[in-house]
């Protein structure tokens, strides 16, 4: 029986849901016809297998893949496969999306082992080959968007339900020999019914600004050389601000602004062009809101976190011990766990600080405890997880014995079901398993994603537009605002192919035809995308530059800056282009924006960078209840010579507590290497032998990463923990050797001094103390570092450490009398008596020993050197200062060129000055 054939679909091809807006208004108002359908390709592919009679397959594309890459023998890929377990999903999906990449480019007919690997070089070869022989072994099977186009180019004419006439414009968007090969299949089976006046919908609008301004001759020029450059007028300017909360401010400002000036303005004439950062979105709804702006165009959904996804998640990376520190944090401050905000934080930052006892508090539930429980312990088996799965659930689901009927209302009732829903497809995916847990099929089962939250209907047609980087304009405006000119944007950075450079793209296409989009291509569809979008304004543009990121870091202008101040003849780069508004004068020079409040009405909202002054004494800041001064230690000092006003955010607890992945850094590294000499050369013990020294300090290392750092324990680790016990070892070598060669006596290690320094109490822990005859004693300092900025230091006489342990000896003595060993408290007291101290330093790294002496050691000692000089001058007089500003309520603020200096000149690295961006935001210039 014949089938009746219904009638065409003119189907108009655009770039995305942005330009289909924009076009099917168009035809709505041009055109009374009907069968008008205009969309994007997924909706083109939907389409198309609506219109014809298709067998149903299975999908088999990820379980063929997956049996693919394994049997693929010494590919590129292999190793990283096998040895890289958690990151195998990451590997295959990199591997998948470069087979896809090549299928593309050769388009339907087109053949990978028809390469020749001689006209390619050998690196270029050999990927080929595997992803050619990758394709062999997945029996030429196609990626799942690439097979229904296939099945659909195969699909005869009988088989046509509905015929489909395509109507596109070259280059908008770009199609790849697939998609080229459907639409003209499509308008092939459709046969003659083109419209011509439906082809006029995708004509390219020109600018909309006239040439002779300005902003026209931006429309028609940016990332080109023009033959002449004008110079510029009132319908462009850049404005560069604080962050991207200022730029969304000063944009709702302007907006006010623009329509009290002119009456004829309504605010379907204006549009923000935002880039793609959901923050600039979510800043837009909240000031926009707070102003009383209506918008059009922002998502009327946005993205959330699936919280239920990620407790199981982080609960699995818990239970793979050593737990990550970041992944416990986060699972701990969860709020889905069986106790509040408060308790979760505490129980964070406990293990960010590497505490992981987890010990329920007094007043804590029996749930609670229960969670702590099952998250403490160590699993060892497939039934322990799936137990602990269970308890999880229990505890944190919607089963959970604490959830109120009020709270089995709330959004979170969700999250706890999609998070007993996890835990039983875990739980499923366990049955039957025994022997090494398979965390990484768990982890796989369990990750996280993004679910839609409804942020409320963007039901305003007439609202200032809202365009977004990466998307085609909606509407023709008048005015335009562009926000986020920072590197990366305008034009967007694009990702670029991982696996083959463009020469390697270009290549293929010269050697076998493959059409392959290069970075140098998407670099210039992304400026064409934004040149479309400057296009949309006809009277006047804004480009707001963040000079900020959120969390102060600098950022570089975008690129586009730096094209537009080569197209005027009265700019000579791009900072004469810039107007800065926090600049009296540049401001002056800016226009469209609101008049400045009064000085009297509103205070300044950046710091006037002049020294603090207050009206106390800031020593007396978090006095003891007796009435005692808090006591200065080293690091403190330190941080004080540095930077007062760094020193005043440490006393009154307001520095910031940042969450970071376990690293093995200089610090950890230190501490480490700090723990095993304190064993290793225990007073208690005698000098250890070389020998010894090289079968002892990998245990002692062992157990003290088990101790303090037991994320080291992890596989991913196992090449740095060699490393450090290669340079403890080394270290502790050549320590062995000065310290026999000096004579010198351990008395103590790790002990607590405490003492007085310009009426300020002081106290501080003293890796080691050496005993020499007669009647001497050093005060050891283990560093993990090498030996020039220590020298430079001394030589300097910015080395305070050596003074403030002399010091807290003669001034003081022990902290803690009862834990020091027996007879130290007398000796240290003979010592201050009629004795004499110095200070060591022994810098690990180059094996080097400095002593703030002269005389007291044999000069023939290897890597030991005596100062001979007076190391500490300059620095216990700048404390001394500095202790006098703080007595007078006076905190003295750094300049921009106070890093260099400190460490130029006096050989001090200023960590103080990174500790928290506020420092940063209240330097002088200088």
């Amino acid at each position: 029986m014949a089938m009746t054939r219904q009638a065409v679909v003119h189907f108009i091809l655009v770039p995305d849901k942005s330009a289909a807006r924009k076009v099917r208004r168009t035809v709505a108002a041009a055109s009374a016809r009907v069968g008008i359908q205009v969309g994007t390709w997924p909706e083109l592919v939907s389409l198309a297998q609506k219109s014809y009679i298709l067998t149903s397959t299975p999908d088999e594309w990820q379980s063929c893949l997956d049996s693919a890459l394994e049997s693929v023998s010494d590919s590129f890929w292999s190793k990283s496969l096998h040895h890289a377990q958690s990151d195998r999903q990451q590997i295959a999906d990199a591997v998948e999306r470069s087979l896809a990449t090549l299928l593309e480019g050769a388009g339907p007919a087109g053949r990978l082992d028809a390469v020749n690997p001689a006209m390619l070089p050998p690196r270029s070869a050999r990927h080929h080959a595997d992803l050619a022989r990758l394709r062999t072994a997945l029996g030429n099977l196609l990626p799942p968007h690439l097979a229904v186009i296939r099945q659909i180019l195969d699909a005869s004419t009988e088989r046509l339900l509905r015929p489909a006439r395509v109507y596109h414009r070259e280059g908008w968007p770009v199609l790849n020999p697939w998609q080229r090969a459907l639409v003209d299949k499509l308008n092939r089976d459709a046969g003659a019914c083109e419209d011509p006046a439906l082809a006029a919908y995708l004509a390219e609008e020109p600018a909309a600004a006239p040439a002779d301004t300005a902003l026209g001759h931006l429309q028609r020029h940016l990332f080109a050389m023009p033959d002449s450059k004008p110079g510029r007028d009132s319908t462009l300017q850049w404005l560069a601000v604080r962050d991207y909360l200022q730029e969304v401010e000063v944009a709702a400002g302007m907006v006010q602004q623009s329509l009290a000036e002119d009456p004829s303005l309504a605010l379907a004439d204006l549009a923000l062009l935002l880039p793609a950062d959901e923050r600039y979105d979510t800043a837009v709804r909240t000031v926009f809101t707070m102003a009383g702006i209506p918008v059009s165009g922002l998502a009327s959904e946005a993205t959330g976190r699936d919280l239920g996804r990620e407790a199981v998640f982080n609960f699995l990376l818990s239970l793979d011990k050593p737990a990550p520190v970041i992944a416990l944090a986060s699972l701990l401050t969860s709020p889905l766990m069986p106790w509040d905000c408060v308790a979760g934080n505490r129980f964070a930052q406990e293990v960010i600080n590497h505490t992981f006892a987890l010990e329920a508090g007094v007043d804590s539930t029996d749930d609670a405890r229960a969670m702590l429980e099952i998250i403490r312990n160590k699993v060892h088996s497939c039934d322990e997880v799936r137990e602990r799965l269970k308890c999880f659930a229990q505890l944190s689901g919607v089963g959970a014995r604490r959830l109120t009927d009020e709270e089995r209302t709330l959004p979170l009732f969700a999250h706890r079901l999609e998070l007993e829903q996890c835990c039983a497809a875990l739980i499923e995916c366990l049955d039957g398993k025994s022997g090494e847990i398979p965390w990484s099929e768990l982890l796989k089962t369990a990750a996280p994603r993004n679910i839609p939250v409804h942020c409320g209907k963007d039901l305003n047609r007439e609202g200032v537009a809202v365009f977004h980087e990466g998307e085609e304009p909606w509407r023709r405006v008048r005015r335009l605002f562009v926000l986020g000119c920072h590197d990366g944007h305008y034009p967007r950075k694009t990702a670029g192919f991982s696996l083959f450079t463009d020469q390697e793209l270009e290549l293929f296409g010269t050697v076998a035809g493959l059409e392959l989009v290069t970075a140098a291509e998407q670099n210039r569809q992304q400026r064409q995308l934004f040149l479309r979008q400057l296009r949309s304004a006809s009277d006047h543009a804004t480009f707001l530059v963040p000079r900020r990121d959120p969390l102060g870091k600098p950022l570089s202008p975008s690129a586009a800056i730096t094209f537009s101040a080569a197209l005027f003849s009265d700019v000579r780069d791009e900072d004469e282009l810039v107007l800065e508004l926090d600049s009296a004068s540049d401001r002056a020079r800016a226009f469209g924006l609101p008049p400045a409040p009064r000085m009297d009405q509103q205070a300044p909202r950046s710091p006037d960078p002049q020294d603090l002054k207050f009206d106390s004494n800031l020593l007396e800041l978090n006095k003891g209840t007796d009435g005692s001064l808090k006591p200065e230690s080293p690091s403190r000092l330190e941080k004080l010579m540095i930077s007062p006003l760094a020193w005043l955010f440490e006393r009154l607890g307001v520095e910031p507590r940042d969450w970071q992945p376990e690293t093995l850094d200089i610090r950890a590294k230190g501490t480490l290497a700090h723990a095993v000499f304190e064993l290793l050369f225990d007073p208690k013990v005698p000098l250890p032998e070389r020998d010894r020294i090289e079968t002892q300090v990998p245990a002692l290392l062992e157990s003290k990463i088990t101790e303090i750092m037991p994320f080291l324990h992890r596989r991913e680790w196992k090449v740095e923990r060699k490393h450090l016990q290669q340079e403890i070892v080394k270290a502790a070598l050549q320590w062995r050797e000065i310290l026999f060669h000096a004579g010198a006596r351990p008395v103590a290690v790790e002990i607590s001094l405490k003492g007085e320094l310009y009426g300020v109490p002081i106290h501080g822990n003293a890796d080691l103390l050496l005993e020499l005859l007669p009647n001497r004693l050093y005060v050891v300092d283990y560093k993990k570092s090498s030996s020039n900025d220590r020298r430079k230091r001394m030589e300097a006489g910015y080395d305070h450490q050596a003074e403030l342990y002399r010091t807290m000896i003669r001034t003081g003595g022990l902290e803690k009398p009862e834990k020091a060993p027996a007879g130290l408290a007398e000796k240290l007291a003979g010592i201050r008596d009629t004795g004499e101290i110095g200070t060591l330093y022994y810098l690990m790294n180059d094996q080097t020993a400095l002593a703030d002496t002269a005389g007291w050691l044999p000069g023939s000692i290897g890597n030991l050197e005596e100062m001979q000089n007076c190391t500490s001058g300059n620095a216990m007089k700048l404390i001394q200062e500095r202790f006098a500003q703080l007595r007078r309520g006076c905190i003295e603020l750094n300049t921009t060129t106070d890093e260099k200096e400190f460490k130029d000149k006096r050989g001090i690295s200023a960590y103080a000055l990174k500790g928290t961006p506020l420092v940063g935001m209240w330097m002088k210039e200088k």
